[in-house]
């Protein structure tokens, strides 16, 4: 076996532990303005999920770039924050379930974008070629909303009935009462929620 065959098989088992190492634990990306959580699909992942749900919408509802694309998607339609809420949670959920494209996770895994990462991403790239999965999309509706004065949140839906939580949605209060908003299904209805078995939401962590 000559020394370049030794290389490539060195190589090769590096490459073989990185990847064994990563699909038993995850990674973090640090991106220019927030970060990318990347984690194996696994009986923890839901709470994983919703962990970092929370504390997203906790650290970035307020960053400059959840608050710089909420301006402008709102300055689009000649609408202020603050004037009308149900109004203004209508327009931001069209944006991002029309404007912003499904982007699967890739196979085996879960990639959490934060908000304040998706939201740049949205400012500095071409118009709709910036998106992401329901719970993506899910966590960034809310931080806008929350950036524009209304109480919002995520909520983790089972809508096949298998016991398994599949689908994340945003929720906010307005008029006292909680609304959903779909995120991944353009010209979704505004407050139309998909018949679930079971529903997890964090509104109630909500400060």
């Amino acid at each position: 076996m000559n020394n370049d065959t030794l290389a490539l098989l060195g190589l090769g088992a590096a490459a073989f532990i990185g990847w064994s190492i990563l699909r038993n634990s995850g990674w973090t990306v640090k991106g220019e303005v927030g970060r990318t959580e990347v984690f194996p699909v696994n009986k923890d992942s839901l709470k994983t999920v919703q962990g970092l749900a929370h504390d997203y919408l906790q650290s970035e509802s307020h960053s400059l770039p959840v608050q710089t694309l909420t301006q402008q998607v709102l300055a689009a339609e000649g609408v202020r924050a603050n004037e009308n809420h149900r109004q203004t949670a209508m327009i931001l959920q069209r944006f991002v379930a029309d404007k912003m494209p499904f982007i699967d996770d890739p196979q085996g895994f879960e990639k959490m974008v934060s908000p304040a990462e998706l939201a740049q991403q949205v400012l500095t790239h071409p118009p709709g070629t910036i998106g992401g999965d329901c719970d993506d999309k899910a966590v960034l509706l809310a931080a806008m909303a929350r950036s524009a004065g209304i109480q919002a949140s995520v909520t983790f839906l089972d809508t096949d009935g298998d016991g398994e939580i599949d689908h994340a949605m945003t929720v906010m209060i307005l008029d006292g009462a909680p609304v959903h908003a779909e995120t991944t299904i353009p010209g979704a209805p505004f407050g139309w929620r998909p018949d679930a078995a079971k529903e997890e939401s964090l509104l109630s962590k909500t400060e």
